[in-house]
């Protein structure tokens, strides 16, 4: 006895290079049988025609920390309660990056990693308060390294470390965070602050190891089209000696004239994400979703879009298997999709548009075997169908009707 029995979705797993249609069943927490044409008695059968079903997605840059009671603070009242926007966009795993420092870690971890269902991931910040404030980004000279490298190694929901919002022109931040990634043996994700002329970003790439990552690879001070017209040959000779980027649209981080002529000269982000926070959820950026729809609308395919949302951030943060993927005997996290046709647009941080015919829209969501999402009521039954007296509990409440006429 199955579970769930999903049949006939346009299965993608990037993983395992499938893109065909199949039947997907659920025992539990973990998908049974992943074959054509499954056979079998289930709790619940659900018809995916027409809908793609891929692993549960990763949202590698999302801020997550929302119970500090700051104001005004992505580790505050600007981040984000994870479950209220993992599911509704197919996510099941978010990577928080940078909210936390190796002082406020272990409270994260205590108020909202260890009660949330979705899988959340952390990049802790070099910075000791993480992102309480900006200022407190800002002084390097008084992070307690060794204290970061010590907390970095002891947990494993740590799987990299952040720099972010540096103001000042030296390379001070950039260095002692490829110092403690060095040393924890992390990847790095930089946030480059404010651009300025003596600390390039074409000199940042050139120190960055291997696996770390360029966030925000499309924000506005980013040189990314030449006056050719053409991709800068320094982003491509980085991405060559493995250096990551990571889209992190955020409230201002994403632009057209950058994305677009990149994506369609072929150097497309490695890994689709949102920065989502308590104020870009409310402009352009919106939603996992919205982001994905404006990659669809640039020219990356389906196929391309899920890679960089499960399959690239699940091995570039080596997180546990099977997030990012769909195995038998795994963790039942997948997501179940469709792609509309229409009417859409789409804006950049700047308020530019991009028309668009199709948005993606996420139809359900099981994040280990859970059903957490169900938008169109694909898993019930008619309502006429029900018991008279359903949703009534009858320990603590009794049905009394008033004596008719």
């Amino acid at each position: 006895m199955y579970t769930y029995l999903i049949k006939n979705a346009h299965v993608i797993d990037p993983k395992s290079k499938t893109s065909e249609i199949k039947d997907l069943a659920i025992i539990k927490n973990t998908i049974a049988k992943i074959a054509s044409n499954i056979t079998g008695d289930a709790e619940y059968i659900i018809d995916a025609t027409g809908l793609y079903l891929t692993p549960g997605l990763i949202d590698a840059h999302a801020h997550c920390y929302h119970t500090t009671g700051i104001p005004q603070a992505w580790a505050g009242d600007n981040g984000i309660q994870a479950d209220a926007f993992s599911f509704r966009n197919g996510c099941t795993t978010m990577i928080d990056t940078g909210s936390s420092g190796c002082l406020n870690f272990s409270h994260f971890k205590a108020t909202v990693i260890d009660r949330v269902k979705t899988k959340v991931f952390v990049l802790l910040n070099i910075a000791d308060w993480g992102m309480n404030t900006l200022l407190t980004e800002q002084f390097p000279e008084l992070f307690q390294i060794d204290k970061c490298i010590e907390v970095a190694k002891q947990y494993p929901e740590i799987v990299g470390i952040k720099i972010a919002h540096y103001w000042h022109p030296g390379w001070e931040h950039v260095d002692l965070g490829l110092k403690v990634g060095k040393a924890a043996k992390l990847p790095l994700m930089v946030d480059f602050g404010r651009f300025k002329k003596e600390r390039p970003v074409h000199e940042l790439l050139k120190r960055l190891r291997k696996g770390d990552i360029l966030t925000h690879c499309y924000r506005a001070p980013v040189p990314v089209i030449n006056s050719k017209g053409q991709v800068f040959s320094y982003l491509r000779e980085a991405r060559e000696r493995g250096v990551l980027f990571d889209l992190g649209h955020g409230q201002g981080s994403f632009l057209f004239r950058n994305a677009l002529p990149a994506i369609q000269q072929d150097f497309k982000p490695d890994f689709v994400s949102t920065d989502l926070h308590g104020t870009s959820m409310n402009e352009a950026c919106q939603d996992m979703l919205t982001v994905m729809s404006k990659c669809l609308a640039m020219g990356m395919s389906f196929e391309e879009i899920i890679a960089s949302a499960t399959i690239k951030p699940a091995k570039a943060f080596s997180l546990p298997s099977p997030i990012g993927v769909l195995e038998e005997g795994g963790n039942a996290d997948i997501a179940l999709f469709s792609i509309a046709e229409g009417k859409y647009a789409y804006k950049d941080i700047c308020g530019g548009v991009l028309p668009s015919t199709k948005r993606i829209y996420c139809e359900m969501t099981f994040a280990n075997g859970e059903l957490l999402w169900d938008y169109n009521a694909r898993c019930g039954v008619a309502y006429q169908e029900l018991p008279d007296l359903c949703g009534i509990d009858p320990i603590y409440e009794e049905y009394t009707p008033p004596t008719e006429n």
